[in-house]
């Protein structure tokens, strides 16, 4: 979607605005302290339920206040609204005027992506941090995905309890099945969509990264041996497993790597070609 328009109460110091947008592009100047930065933070708060910059509530909400509202109005007149009240601790959250029960309503509605000092951990931050990256592309793309996942993860959990308990280790064999099937499931779902942000990625980086575009890649790593099937990894490890009392391959385990000619993209690359590739 791309927002029309922007309204804010209590938002930082965005209080009692009403922002209108261009449906293209659009730059956002001003003194320091004017209200750049809240205005982003505001519409990156209705796509992911939280702030890019704090996790104090206190921060975000005008000074003497205690409840803030943001809400959007995009090009086809679909409303998107959130409001916290800092003293009963409520979340209020709205589509269309008609109450949600959870943030990802609002989310599946808005996709926000931003580019910050924080954003260079998907080089620096590990697994978890690109893991994180490309579960939150599937969600907004793939919409069965959250529905698989959601399996997965109940299923991961029962395995995991089986291994942690020795009472629990005659159930092993039929966790690890249905493990096995789920990891599958979901590993085939992101390898197709890691598939298509390669495409998407080899379009931009002719555009920004000209001379390097050719030599970019991106490598998927399904969470196990592309050489072996899922059960067979975990039979040949399963006393290991146990002893840690976690399965430690799976869908859970995968793994994203950006590549210059095999070698990692941030080892290469300058600051400034790296937030180019961000």
């Amino acid at each position: 979607m791309s927002v029309l328009k922007l309204v804010t109460q209590n938002f930082r110091n965005l209080d009692g605005k009403q922002i209108i947008f261009h449906p293209d592009n659009n730059f956002i100047i001003g003194e320091n302290g004017s209200g750049k930065s809240s205005l982003l933070e505001a519409i990156f708060y209705l796509g992911h339920g939280k702030s890019f910059r704090t996790t104090k509530i206190n921060s975000i909400i005008h000074h003497e206040k205690s409840k803030f509202v943001v809400s959007i109005k995009d090009f086809e007149q679909q409303q998107l609204g959130l409001s916290k009240d800092l003293n009963t601790g409520e979340t209020d959250i709205r589509v269309n005027s008609e109450r949600q029960s959870r943030l990802s309503d609002l989310a599946k509605n808005i996709a926000v992506q931003i580019v910050t000092p924080e954003s260079f951990k998907l080089f620096f931050g590990g697994p978890k941090e690109r893991r994180r990256f490309i579960d939150l592309g599937l969600f907004h793309v793939k919409h069965d995905f959250s529905h698989q996942w959601r399996d997965f993860s109940r299923v991961l959990k029962q395995r995991n309890a089986c291994l942690r308990s020795a009472s629990a280790h005659s159930m092993l064999d039929y966790w690890t099945d249905i493990f096995c099937s789920h990891s599958e499931i979901v590993a085939q779902i992101r390898d197709e969509y890691v598939e298509e942000l390669k495409s998407e990625l080899n379009i931009w980086t002719r555009i920004l990264l000209p001379s390097l575009s050719e030599q970019i890649n991106v490598q998927y790593l399904q969470g196990w041996s592309s050489k072996k099937a899922l059960k067979d990894v975990l039979i040949e490890g399963q006393e290991r497993e146990i002893q840690q009392g976690y399965s430690s391959h799976g869908a859970q385990k995968f793994d994203v790597r950006f590549l210059l000619n095999r070698t990692s993209i941030d080892v290469l690359l300058s600051r400034g070609q790296q937030k180019l590739f961000l």
